[in-house]
């Protein structure tokens, strides 16, 4: 719903413009200020889609609260009304950014063509706002698969993109399910819903998911086995679907795809301890340090097993 503030120290003319607003039949929320000051205050407190706004106002006039709004908030659509004529005031609103300027008395056709223009405008910013996310988003998904298949990024372009997207991230997990469960359900909400801390979720298959996150914006009491444990939890309860994941950390975003290789070894030989659900590249390198596991399992068994799994993937019918 359209949020639209109402500034004017006259309540006559807020109750005639909120009128206006319910004959236009408009589905917004309307909020209404008695001038500047508090109409600052009500923005810093929440921000709306539209300002309307008169000039003369005590304390803070429109053009110094226009400027300050804008400020705050610069995709905030701002509609002068104003009983002055004065071309200084048009010329100083255009400088400022305001995008309409309406004389009083107000005309409700001259009101409804120009607050139509303003949604129009808004809808069409909301629209570019998603395509710009989903092209970054595709953009990070592809890198980051190109990663992780060990694609070899020569060009300065793409190597300056992994470091745009990925650097602040210091920490990479790889979550396997029994079954397919990672198209079917809203991973990284059940994420959000246990901390707020900074990371990414990609959906590699039906069955495996990777998450990148940076470890030092978890909570000062949580930790990074904490975390996973509860997300591992969360999912089963979800989908009754067990889950084994892995993780290390990294020190660099060049260092994600050797990392991402290791958890990918460290998950497929999960077999070998089958009450264990977290596994970090600790253990892995305390398993081959200690030769606890022949190192073959680790690499010419490794590449057979994936091998069948993806056979069994794509035949399964």
């Amino acid at each position: 719903m359209i949020q639209i503030l109402i500034v004017d120290d006259e309540k006559i003319e807020r109750n005639g413009i909120k009128f206006l607003l319910k004959q236009l039949h408009m589905e917004a929320e309307i909020r209404e200020a008695v001038n500047g000051v508090k109409a600052l205050e009500a923005l810093e407190e929440k921000p709306v889609d539209i300002l309307l706004t008169d000039i003369k106002m005590p304390f803070m006039d429109g053009l110094e609260l226009s400027k300050h709004a804008l400020a705050l908030y610069p995709d905030l659509r701002v509609v002068i009304i104003s009983a002055h004529e004065d071309f200084s005031y048009a010329q100083t609103a255009i400088r400022l950014g305001v995008c309409e300027y309406l004389l009083k008395p107000i005309q409700p056709q001259e009101l409804n063509n120009i607050l139509q223009k303003v949604l129009s405008s808004i809808k069409e910013q909301h629209l570019q706002k998603r395509l710009d996310s989903m092209t970054a988003n595709y953009a990070k998904n592809h890198l980051l698969l190109q990663l992780i298949q060990g694609s070899t990024l020569t060009d300065e372009h793409s190597k300056l993109l992994v470091k745009t997207y990925f650097s602040d991230f210091n920490a990479m997990a790889l979550l396997e399910s029994r079954q397919d469960l990672f198209d079917s359900i809203q991973t990284e909400s059940y994420i959000n819903s246990i901390c707020n801390f900074n990371f990414y979720f990609l959906t590699l298959t039906p069955s495996l998911g990777l998450l990148l996150l940076n470890e030092r914006t978890l909570p000062s009491s949580f930790n990074l086995d904490m975390l996973l444990e509860q997300l591992s939890n969360m999912l089963h309860c979800a989908s009754l679907i067990s889950l084994k994941i892995s993780y290390g950390f990294l020190s660099d975003s060049a260092d994600i795809p050797a990392i991402y290789k290791k958890l990918e070894e460290l998950l497929e030989n999960a077999f070998l301890f089958p009450n264990r659900t977290i596994f970090s590249l600790n253990l892995y390198n305390e398993m081959k340090k200690a030769q606890e596991i022949p190192s073959s399992i680790f690499s010419s068994a490794s590449g057979k097993i994936r091998e069948v799994k993806h056979y069994i993937y794509d035949h399964y019918g």
